[in-house]
């Protein structure tokens, strides 16, 4: 068997902050109080963009003083879309200055907008400056000043910069993480806040699909998708106003080579029978398979949690726990020798889509191994895994706040369940990996592992009345 799936210590490639900017400058208007200018900056079209950060550039004349507010607002009707007091006009330097302010929630923003700094004090000695380039620097732009109830807008261009995440679909770039020949990259999911759900989407670079599901605050799961000759894949991530993506944090752990292989648009592999154990025949798209890859979601957005298993045809296994949109997200599971796994949901809102499929590398129990604990609280090793493993595959079962981790490591991702992911793991030399958990209502099984390179400890008895006696190894552990 040769090695097809390689773990790599986590690193995080989520989607990068970008930025945009107008930065040239040679004039200033002024904000006071009175008839005159109240709010400057500039007009422009955002489109698919959450707001994180906006800069101006500013500077105090005399000894202005009152809040100075940056806003972002619509063209549209005028209504605040993110609004942050920079601070008191005395805090400004005495020369143009980039002044920046973080929202304290970013918002998705697709439409016409004004970028402003607002300030209503002061008088023609004291006042606040704002700055523009007197020529059109960029073109379908403009700067805008609103005095006397209405917006004056301009050809030419206020300074501004701002930090955004992207809303639309864009490519994740591991080439500096995986080598040359990778297929798949293997992504753990975190959603680290805890008051916002978040939609996920992720597909392998040229695909079409667009599958955006929610993933729900505080939560956890692992994912496997292509990637492209250029070792890029693409990801989306956005979440409702008032919510900050930067909370969906993705972690590369590994990647795959020859012996998994990706497909650019997955395959609709749902069922349409609910309450029972069914075929999912993928001999077609799978030919010749071990095991396969797929990404579960629901299409609810109330508050509907149904029941899903998938399993190694043959398998007398029955685990049919709720799951919710994207909150599952991968799962690699064994087959039989014709490519049929065995596939349950309670409600048709469930679907399957076979992303990818294994031909080497890896091993599939046909009754998954309970690897469970019995301790809460704190990280335990689970029980060995095989010699030469390298990543445990484990379906996790149950409302439970766990996390997964590598022997020794110091990660200490630990989220809630919610309530059926799968996650992939990487063993240390001596096969392996430590587990926490809130609740003992919350299960562990492992349903396969990969081909690697860890290796059992030998085990070593201990001389009583001149005999070797209690030697062995239990869960990776020498006992005796």
């Amino acid at each position: 068997m040769a090695q097809s799936f390689f773990p790599i210590d986590p690193v995080d490639v989520s989607p990068p902050i970008l930025s945009e900017e107008q930065t040239s400058q040679d004039s200033f208007w002024m904000l006071l109080s009175g008839v005159v200018t109240i709010r400057a900056g500039q007009k422009l079209t955002i489109s698919n963009r959450s707001v994180l950060t906006l800069s101006l550039l500013l500077k105090k004349q005399g000894s202005p003083t009152g809040d100075v507010t940056f806003t972002i607002r619509k063209v549209s009707d005028d209504s605040v879309i993110l609004s942050k007091v920079w601070g008191d006009a005395s805090g400004l330097q005495g020369s143009a200055t980039w002044e920046k302010v973080t929202f304290d929630a970013a918002a998705a923003i697709n439409e016409e907008v004004r970028m402003l700094a607002e300030y209503s004090n002061g008088d023609f000695l004291n006042h606040v400056r704002i700055y523009y380039d007197s020529s059109d620097v960029k073109g379908g732009e403009g700067f805008t000043k609103y005095a006397n109830g209405a917006y004056t807008d301009e050809s030419y261009d206020g300074a501004y910069k701002y930090e955004y995440i992207s809303t639309d679909w864009q490519d994740v770039d591991v080439s500096a993480h995986i080598p040359a020949g990778s297929t798949g990259a293997l992504l753990h999911c975190v959603n680290t806040g805890t008051v916002y759900s978040y939609y996920l989407g992720l597909r392998k670079n040229g695909s079409t699909d667009d599958r955006n599901e929610a993933i729900y605050q505080d939560t956890h799961s692992w994912a496997a998708i292509g990637v492209d000759a250029s070792r890029i894949f693409e990801a989306r991530i956005y979440g409702p106003a008032g919510s900050n993506p930067t909370d969906v944090i993705l972690y590369l752990v590994g990647y795959t080579k020859a012996g998994v292989t990706f497909f650019t648009n997955a395959y609709d592999k749902s069922l349409g029978v609910t309450g029972s154990w069914q075929g999912i025949d993928c001999s077609t798209e799978a030919p010749n398979a071990i095991g396969l890859i797929f990404e579960v979601r629901t299409t609810d957005v109330g508050a509907v949690w149904p029941n899903f298993g998938l399993r190694k045809n043959g398998s007398t296994d029955n685990r049919t726990n709720g799951t919710w949109q994207h909150n599952t997200f991968g799962v690699i599971v064994g087959c039989d020798n014709s490519q049929i796994v065995g596939g349950y949901i309670s409600n048709t809102i469930v679907d399957f889509f076979l992303v990818g499929y294994i031909t080497d590398g890896a091993t599939f129990n046909t009754n998954a191994t309970d690897v469970s604990l019995s301790s809460t609280g704190s990280w335990i090793d689970l029980s060995a895994l095989p010699t030469n493993s390298g990543v445990a595959l484990i379906e996790v079962v149950g409302n439970v706040k766990f996390g997964l981790r590598k022997n020794g490591s110091a990660e200490d991702i630990y989220h809630w369940s919610v309530y059926h992911p799968w996650a992939f793991v990487e063993c240390d030399s001596t096969c392996l990996i430590e587990g926490k958990i809130s609740t003992t209502a919350g299960d562990f099984f492992l349903v396969g592992y990969t081909e690697g390179t860890c290796a059992l400890p030998v085990a070593v008895g201990r001389l009583v009345y001149g005999g070797l006696v209690n030697s062995g190894l239990v869960g990776g552990r020498l006992t005796g």
